[in-house]
């Protein structure tokens, strides 16, 4: 039988900064197969959670546990609700992905009953049009109909950012928290080695990261707010972060909310729009090759621009080609997901009366081939996940993201 153990080790501070650790061993039967060391680390302002719990490393281990269909074994204490979700929360990634994401059993030392909720509210934010709106809907906006009052907002190295560059996460953070600054919002940056220990592809992973990640900020906020990605009229399944899934990864003490999805992205960025700062700062590039800001050319870069100019709003200088005419050419869709972004995009541009020329390039650009990977190795085939892991472990080992790095 194959198996996953986690062990939580004590939490140690370092300078100003708490790191919390544990070991993932990986069994096939009695043969250990890979042993890692994940952690987390935020500023010691922050009251870390018991060294016994749990919860964040069963979160940050549950889908890699079905990917590799192997039994969890939790060498601590796990919050009984939470434990309760995500039995529910691997039943829906089953539905969704049968035969890539398996069911599979959990065992833990102990279980917490009766926690207490800090009533403090915190949001994920890396500076991206969804995370901004939340911060607008709930802080700067106010509605008199009710709001989530927004006290923190957690900045994560090593998700889109990897730990190797350090530099380019100071100098993003600095943009960050002068947007927070404006809606009264406490930055808390936080780091983690996730993406260097797990295979799974993050277009599925990243919501369950996240969450991993923020739940060591429970004694904060006891409530977090993840920003949607789709509106409830465009849901499309399976993505990392939803409004189905994301609820189900609540404990008792730390209740997940998945935000905005009454709004599409065409409407958050009308919303935003007036507020400078934000649309100075924001930041919704990963393809860049430094991470630094925006590179203006890759799909969500141009998908972000065409949909200022749809709300007839010019193009914010946090891209830096924004003087510039807009030019569509050589997109990868690289996902169904960013095809059907770009259908809904041509089908906004027909009713706005986009300029013609523009609309027939966002139209020939949904109308372009499927990628040859996807018709050789379909998604959810063992050959397309033996392909994935085989390009993990080879970058991983290019970049030299195998040791273990603190920040």
């Amino acid at each position: 039988m194959k198996s996953i153990v986690i062990d939580p080790l004590k939490t140690e501070r370092k300078g100003n900064r708490y790191i919390r650790r544990c070991i993932l061993t990986r069994w096939d039967g009695n043969k250990k197969v890979r042993s890692d060391e994940l952690f987390f680390s935020f500023p010691d302002s922050v009251d870390p959670p018991d060294d016994n719990d749990c919860d964040a490393y069963l979160l940050a281990t549950v889908m890699d546990a079905m990917s590799e269909n192997r039994t969890i074994t939790v060498k601590g204490s796990v919050s009984a609700e939470l434990l309760v979700n995500i039995r529910e929360f691997q039943g829906c990634w089953e539905l969704w992905l049968p035969g890539e994401f398996n069911e599979v059993n959990m065992k833990v030392d102990a279980l917490r009953e009766g926690e207490k909720q800090n009533p403090h509210v915190m949001c994920a934010f890396s500076g991206g049009v969804d995370a901004t709106f939340s911060v607008w809907r709930h802080n700067m906006k106010k509605p008199a109909d009710g709001a989530y009052p927004i006290t923190h907002a957690s900045f994560i190295h090593g998700l889109d950012i990897p730990l190797s560059e350090p530099a380019i996460f100071s100098s993003a953070c600095q943009s960050i928290e002068e947007t927070l600054q404006e809606a009264g919002i406490e930055l808390v940056c936080m780091a983690t080695n996730y993406r260097q220990i797990s295979q799974l592809r993050w277009i599925y992973a990243h919501g369950a990261a996240m969450v991993a990640c923020l739940s060591n900020l429970k004694t904060l906020a006891g409530k977090c707010l993840i920003a949607s990605s789709r509106s409830y009229n465009e849901l499309i399944f399976p993505w990392g972060s939803n409004p189905v899934s994301d609820p189900l990864l609540s404990s008792a003490g730390f209740r997940i909310i998945h935000d905005g999805a009454t709004h599409s992205r065409l409407d958050k960025i009308k919303a935003i729009s007036g507020w400078q700062t934000a649309t100075r700062n924001l930041r919704v590039c990963w393809e860049n090759q430094d991470k630094e800001g925006n590179c203006g050319k890759c799909e969500k870069c141009l998908r972000t621009k065409i949909m200022f100019l749809l709300n007839h709003q010019p193009i914010p200088r946090c891209f830096p080609d924004w003087k510039e005419k807009l030019a569509i050419k050589n997109i990868n869709l690289g996902t169904d997901h960013h095809r059907e972004d770009w259908k809904n995009l041509h089908r906004l541009a027909k009713q706005n009366g986009f300029d013609r020329k523009t609309a027939w390039q966002i139209a020939r650009t949904t109308r372009k081939k499927q990628p040859w990977k996807d018709v050789l190795m379909p998604r959810g085939t063992p050959a397309r996940k033996l392909a994935i892991k085989l390009k993990t472990t080879f970058l991983r080992k290019k970049s030299g993201l195998n040791g273990i790095q603190h920040t």
